[in-house]
């Protein structure tokens, strides 16, 4: 929808209501329209870059910190030029952040010495009540200092307004940058950045979207970054830096949405460079190479390049210094001078760029399994991995789809960086992936059949990422006859209607599955407790820390262990009851782990005890089935589940407790045990070599299969034979004759 469209909208509408319901038709995508500079998603779990898409902004929010990564929103005239008040409604957000994220409350940033510092400014959404009140949700708030937040920062938020005001639509992107260990205060977890910054992309006003007024030379684009103190200027323009710098600060890879050469004219502009020096180039290295290749070229006054070209034709590039640029020798590239564009002139090479081919994406997956898999099994794991066989990194997107024979059935997908979808047992991202790179591993969890054949083939095919053909791949499978799966349902539960005074330091399992060994559930050294604890209730107090990381420092966890028996392994689906109760003070937060063997300990997801109520309340069930670690998990192999709780005051209480006054288990673990069938290969027939007469012996070597026992034996007559077994042993072995020159037929078998 045009900026124009949307104008006459607004001027044919008289109520506010109206306005607004107006407004909230407009894609949220419109926010966005530079693109996703951190890849940000939507998925729940992403702690670091959870993507909020609202009518106001979109913002990738870091819940580990607080507060967005970047806000990205759109501003014209329209939007800022109302009659709606401020509105001063700060809140915490809970309409647009997940459940189990924490909510910065309205009142944290109180006598810390920093301001609620607006992404989306309030005065740039004037248009409605309900858009200015959504600018004061405390997910759009960054700590600023405040001669930071209202001088500087005030006084180029007006002249983005200005610019808009002047017939622009302008394209804004903002964020912290700069993180160490300082927070607001020790009870908060909002982080406060070193620095500030800012990107304004300046479009005329006219039709389509933003993206298709702008062009590599006209768009003006402005980058500051400030620090977060109160000794800053008061004039903006003391700070402006290239998008590039600020890409380096932040990690970030911004213009995602512009074509390449556009984009990389973008990071490099510097506004109101005035008139530069002409560039000159001395040199560049390689010589000579592929297609999508990196040149690096030196020189002299590149600061705000606008082009670089290889014999005419436009490549992607980074100004690294005034002296350096990074560029792609673009594709379909012929041989010739490179040359620099920058606002004091071009520059061409003395020499010219020899081009010998062209570089290629070839995106290559694999298929594999661990052991057999069984008739009746569930948690069977397939493990899918792409790979960048090429010479050219991925563009893109990149798509898997897995392939499941007949006879198994897919319960989960999975994978760190990619969106999943289990109907069609498809998987997608859109992140590059470097020549030779991989990307994190996927996997698919099914569950056998109680009739699947005895062998099938589990297929998988990646397509996309800028690869002119699709990969394959194929995995023969075994899956052993049925019977051996033992158990399925509850692992080990624990029933904490018996407990009092927080309940000893290891507490046993109330149910404990078949061929499972379980410790108790154990209080580490830091957490105390005393004769005071609830009833029906095991824990313990002193959970202070304000993270995970810490807790787990100052040693403030409860532990429990579970190992399959000889001849057994496990397969872990869910916590399917987790009932808690603490006091107000008592942790607010927790994070459930796990550890195989030895190894470090991974997350599987965050807890919120978000009530208080002195009866209790539930957690809900957790899905284990998606962790491949915690599938077909082997005899032996110690697994580790730890809860970690922070947040709460030395004499906060917090308990795994019976919150239906019954014996029924509060903590439950579900999963399957199987019985582990091991067929080894039949061993084949003997064979004689080596066959010699020395020193008056006969001797030769019997060959067969390995780990096998055959015998040897003797008889001095074929009819009838009378055999005698005269050794046995694992092949192969050396048989010498004891007796000198005794007339025998010889034989070797395999014993049964």
């Amino acid at each position: 929808m045009s900026r124009f469209v949307r104008t006459v909208i607004i001027l044919m509408v008289c109520s506010l209501c109206l306005v607004f319901q107006a407004r909230a038709l407009i894609d949220p995508a419109l926010q966005m329209q530079l693109g996703n500079p951190s890849g940000a998603t939507s998925d729940t779990n992403n702690h670091s870059h959870y993507l909020i898409q609202r009518t106001i902004e979109a913002l990738d929010y870091n819940d580990s910190r607080g507060q967005a990564n970047w806000a990205s929103w759109d501003l014209t005239s329209t939007d800022a030029n109302n009659a709606v008040a401020r509105q001063d409604s700060f809140a915490a957000d809970t309409n647009y952040l997940p459940t189990v994220f924490y909510k910065v409350g309205k009142n944290e940033y109180s006598g810390s010495g920093y301001d609620r510092g607006h992404l989306c400014p309030s005065a740039d959404r004037t248009d409605s009540t309900n858009d200015n009140d959504m600018t004061f949700l405390m997910s759009n708030m960054m700590p600023q200092a405040p001669n930071n937040n209202e001088i500087v920062w005030a006084n180029f938020e007006d002249d983005c307004r200005a610019l808009a005001d002047a017939g622009n639509e302008v394209l804004i992107l903002c964020g912290p940058s700069g993180f160490g260990t300082n927070h607001l205060s020790s009870s908060t977890r909002v982080l406060i950045a070193s620095n500030t910054w800012k990107i304004a992309v300046i479009v005329p006003l006219g039709g389509g979207t933003a993206l298709s007024r702008i062009t590599t030379t006209t768009n003006r684009v402005i980058a500051i970054r400030v620090p977060n103190t109160n000794g800053v200027s008061s004039a903006w323009t003391n700070y402006i830096t290239s998008a590039h710098q600020i890409e380096l600060d932040t990690g970030f890879n911004f213009f995602t949405a512009l074509p390449v050469t556009i984009a990389s004219a973008f990071r490099a502009k510097i506004d109101n460079l005035g008139t530069p020096p002409p560039p000159a180039i001395v040199s560049f290295t390689p010589t000579s190479g592929l297609s999508n290749a990196t040149v690096v070229i030196t020189g002299t006054n590149f600061n705000g390049a606008s082009i670089v070209s290889f014999n005419g034709l436009n490549s992607a590039f980074y100004v690294d210094s005034n002296s350096q640029i990074t560029a792609i020798v673009p594709t379909n590239a012929t041989s010739g001078a490179i040359s620099v564009t920058t606002p004091g002139g071009t520059a061409f090479s003395s020499g010219s760029f020899a081009v010998t081919g062209t570089a290629t994406v070839d995106l290559s997956i694999a298929a594999s399994h661990s052991g057999n898999f069984t008739q009746g099994e569930t948690g069977a794991i397939y493990t899918l991995i792409v790979t960048n066989i090429g010479t050219l990194a991925s563009t893109g997107t990149v798509s898997v789809v897995n392939i499941l024979p007949i006879g198994l059935t897919a319960t989960a997908i999975s994978g760190s960086g990619w969106t999943t979808n289990l109907a069609a047992l498809t998987c997608t991202r859109s992140d590059a992936l470097s020549a030779g790179a991989v990307y994190p591993p996927i996997f698919v969890t099914v569950t056998v059949a109680t009739n699947a054949p005895a062998t099938v083939t589990n297929a998988a095919v990646v397509s996309g990422g800028g690869d002119a053909t699709s990969g394959t791949a194929s995995d023969p499978t075994i899956i052993n006859p049925t019977g051996n799966l033992v158990y399925s349902g509850t692992l080990i539960g624990w029933d904490m209607s018996g407990q009092d005074a927080f309940g000893p330091p290891v507490l046993a399992s109330t149910t404990n599955a078949p061929n499972l060994t379980v410790s108790g559930l154990t209080r580490s050294s830091g957490i105390t407790t005393n004769s005071s604890g609830a009833a029906r209730g095991w824990g313990g107090q002193a959970f202070t820390n304000i993270s995970a990381t810490q807790a787990v420092a100052s040693n403030l966890f409860v532990t429990f262990v579970v190992t399959a028996n000889a001849g057994y392994k496990v397969n872990y689906s869910s916590v399917s009851r987790f009932d808690y109760r603490r006091t107000g003070t008592g942790p607010a937060n927790g994070v459930l782990q796990y550890q195989i063997s030895s190894s470090a300990f991974n997350d599987i997801t965050n807890l919120s005890y978000t009530s208080t109520s002195t009866s209790g309340a539930s957690i809900g069930v957790i899905d284990l089935s998606g962790f491949a670690a915690l599938q077909n998990v082997g005899a032996g192999t110690n697994v580790t589940f730890r809860i970690v709780n922070y947040g709460g005051a030395s004499t906060g209480n917090w308990y795994v407790f019976d919150t239906t006054s019954s014996t029924a288990p509060d903590l439950v673990v579900q999963g399957s045990i199987t019985q582990v069938i091991t067929t080894n290969p039949p061993a084949i027939a003997p064979t004689f070599t080596l066959i010699t007469f020395t020193n008056q012996q006969f001797r030769f070597t019997v060959s067969g299969t390995s780990g096998s026992n055959y015998v040897v034996q003797a008889t001095t007559n074929l009819n009838p034979a009378n055999w005698i077994s005269l050794i046995t042993n694992a092949v192969p072995f050396l048989f010498i004759e004891s007796n000198p020159l005794p007339q025998r037929f010889y034989r070797s078998l395999v014993l049964p």
